[in-house]
């Protein structure tokens, strides 16, 4: 698999590679995503997390989104329209939980709009307008922040 240079560009910024520890079924499903570019309704972070659910949950749900939106505008209205993000993961039978563990997907409402974000062994794994499949290390991120929620699937 080549490697995206985006995302090498990404964590040569934050100065350390991400997949080094990670080594269970997760890490070939994160490997996967690797070298994918953003593309609203194609592989963007609601498209990366209903594919998550889905392979967790061996359903089917992306076939309701992929495709169904082109731009911010139309992702916003789609989801607008159909369901947030968060709404959509709680449906799918993950529960709201105080702490992040390997696994969990965390969503983060930002002007309307809910993003989502995988977390794995300390690193939150997500699809970034600008960078494509991308990593930051866990304690980065303002966990007190009230906009952010924390799902785990309990199946």
């Amino acid at each position: 698999m080549a490697p995206n240079r985006k995302l090498c560009e990404f964590q040569n910024r934050y100065g350390r590679s991400i997949m080094t520890e990670i080594t269970d079924n997760l890490k070939i499903w994160l490997m996967q995503h690797q070298p994918d570019d953003f593309k609203w309704g194609w592989t963007d972070c609601n498209t990366y997390i209903v594919e998550y659910v889905d392979w967790l949950t061996d359903s089917d749900y992306i076939s309701d989104v992929r495709g169904k939106y082109f731009d911010a505008r139309s992702a916003f209205k789609f989801t607008r329209d159909y369901k947030q993000l968060d709404v959509g993961v709680e449906e799918a039978g993950f529960e709201q939980v105080e702490e992040y563990a390997t696994g969990d997907i965390v969503t983060y409402a930002k002007h309307g709009f809910v993003c989502g974000h995988i977390v794995a062994y300390d690193y939150v794994h997500s699809m970034d307008v600008d960078y494509g499949y991308m990593c930051i290390p866990a304690d980065r991120i303002d966990w007190t922040d009230p906009e952010i929620k924390i799902w785990r699937h309990n199946g």
